[in-house]
């Protein structure tokens, strides 16, 4: 964590919102980990793709179904791994609080009932995460599964947030599927006018390390050599609270953060979304809008700060700082352009060679050294300039805080708002190399001895 990052707030907002959560009803079959009764709990032999599963039994389908459940901890490590492995991992942790360690232990409990299920001496140790000297617990899931594992599951769209460019479809080939079993949902909490909960699709690149954030997993294990390997499947993740990570980006003034029997087969039900994934919704969103800030406010927070500017004597400083706003508002659209001018491009680029090398696109290589080489440096490099201009704002209203202390809150609201433009932009950029990432020196999807892993 950054040093500014105040561990004992976040314990304590862990604390509470553990036990808050624990009293909610998400109304689904979701429960709160800490509450599952796990004696009444089962193991249960699934094929395609083969696995063990820990299920209960449902009367109203008078099935046994998977059991998901919630836990909540603090966001510590996010994971990429290269294109065979590739997956949508996280690590998280208590800070050393107590209520974390009683999830470790229920976890622990749970790998003892698999244990018990299984061939004797089967399955490996549980395995528990570490962050900076306190426990942790680590959960992930790929984003394709194999076809041949899996015949009868279709392949299934990506959710909007998680491949706006479309990048992770063109990577993915005949041979493997984005199966209901790989999707994970990325949600923040918020309350509306009632005072109800509801929950909004969000980019994952959004949570940030500190955030006090609820992961869904399934438990799982999986066959592997002379034996089974038990995991965490990550199935969704909820933002609760960023506070204490903006706080500690508001005091650095500028300093960033780094930026998850019978044969039975597999259905799966939408954790937190529901009615939000309309075909509309599926459709390309802005680079803006998945990003999650309007720039134009932006552009408006500091018009608003510097309307008063006779009375705050901001002299050169607001002239310099109007400037660089009209200026990050100008790269904002000529990124907005040089964005759809790229789909454009990629398209055109697709159907011609499909054309010439008469073959259905290219392979996934060929797709990722056209990404990186014709479409998205000119992307990029609005997105470069975009990330100089707002940190320009940042820096310039830092300096008017120091100079103008009546501003008060006002001022530390947009310092702290304009620092976390340019956490986006910058984690954003990072992160799309990453989600692309995957090296391309690499030879495609080589067998591994984890090839029956989700």
């Amino acid at each position: 964590m950054d040093a500014r990052y105040n561990k004992t707030q976040a314990m304590e907002d862990l604390i509470r919102y553990t036990e808050a959560r624990g009293r909610c009803d998400i109304g689904t079959d979701c429960q709160q980990l800490l509450e599952v009764d796990i004696d009444k709990l089962e193991i249960v032999a699934y094929t395609r793709p083969d696995t063990y599963r820990l299920c209960k039994f449902d009367e109203k389908s008078d099935s046994m179904q998977e059991v998901i459940v919630r836990l909540q901890g603090i966001f510590a490590e996010t994971h990429v791994k290269k294109i065979r492995g590739l997956r949508q991992a996280v690590q998280v942790t208590g800070l050393g609080e107590d209520i974390f360690g009683s999830i470790i232990r229920t976890v622990e409990k749970i790998h003892q009932k698999f244990e018990l299920a299984l061939p004797v001496n089967t399955l490996g140790s549980f395995q528990r995460g570490e962050y900076e000297g306190t426990v942790a617990l680590y959960a992930h899931n790929r984003y394709f599964t194999d076809r041949r594992l899996a015949p009868q599951q279709e392949h299934q769209p990506f959710l909007p947030m998680v491949d706006p460019y479309g990048a992770l479809d063109k990577l993915r080939s005949q041979t493997f599927i984005h199966s209901c079993d790989n999707i994970v949902e990325y949600t923040s909490l918020r309350k509306d006018a009632k005072g109800n909960d509801e929950y909004f699709v969000i980019n994952p690149a959004t949570f940030g390390l500190g955030d006090i954030v609820e992961i869904s997993v399934g438990f799982v294990c999986i066959p592997i050599i002379n034996g089974y390997k038990f995991m965490a499947t990550l199935r969704g993740m909820v933002l609760l609270d960023n506070s204490v990570r903006k706080k500690a980006l508001a005091v650095s003034k500028g300093s960033l953060l780094p930026t998850l029997g019978p044969a039975l087969t597999l259905k799966r039900k939408m954790l937190y979304i529901k009615d939000q994934l309309d075909e509309t919704t599926r459709h390309l969103v802005t680079h803006f809008d998945f990003m999650e800030f309007d720039p134009k406010r932006v552009h408006k927070t500091v018009c608003d700060i510097l309307d008063d500017r006779a009375s705050n004597n901001l002299d050169s400083d607001w002239e310099a700082l109007k400037s660089a706003a009209d200026e990050f508002l100008q790269a904002v659209e000529t990124f907005e352009i040089a964005d759809d001018d790229a789909d454009i491009e990629l398209d055109s680029i697709k159907t011609t060679s499909d054309k010439t090398k008469g073959k259905s696109g290219f392979s996934r290589v060929e797709r990722l050294e056209l990404l990186h080489a014709q479409v998205y440096p000119d992307v990029y490099d609005k997105a470069c300039k975009m990330t100089s201009y707002a940190q320009a704002l940042h820096t310039k209203l830092a300096t008017a805080s120091q100079k103008n202390k009546e501003f008060g809150e006002k001022m530390d609201n947009a310092l702290t708002f304009l620092t976390e433009v340019v956490g986006m932009l910058r984690d954003n950029e990072e992160n799309t190399e990453a989600q692309l990432g995957y090296e391309m020196d690499n030879p495609p999807m080589d067998t591994d001895s984890d090839e029956s892993e989700n």
